[in-house]
């Protein structure tokens, strides 16, 4: 059988994560989750440290288009095109780092 490689990926293609909660006593319930394309509109593999847009409370939409996009909407984008730094004093909401991925809650 032979691997999966990106090449063979449809530019299409995108990442959907859950974040859950979990509590003592309770069940498991979704915190958050978000759907993050893999390519960018040229076709070319994203690489590097990813913000992305957490959809409080749902699970992350894996369809095409997603309900839950990772992508920050351009009137949330700095200067660049690329979300300004975000430094929380809320202990409530705060960022999360995953994976090279920051998780905006």
């Amino acid at each position: 059988m032979r691997r999966a490689q990106y090449r063979d990926l449809p530019h299409d293609a995108q990442l959907a994560v859950t974040a859950w909660a979990v509590a003592a006593g309770a069940p498991p319930a979704p915190a958050g989750g978000a759907a993050m394309p893999l390519f960018s509109k040229k076709g070319r593999l994203k690489t590097g440290l990813q913000r992305v847009r957490l959809w409080p409370g749902r699970r992350a939409d894996a369809a095409c288009p997603s309900a839950t996009p990772g992508k920050l909407p351009v009137a949330e984008r700095g200067e660049l095109g690329c979300a300004p730094a975000v430094h929380s004093p809320n202990p409530t909401h705060p960022i999360v780092s995953c994976a090279g991925y920051h998780v905006l809650g």
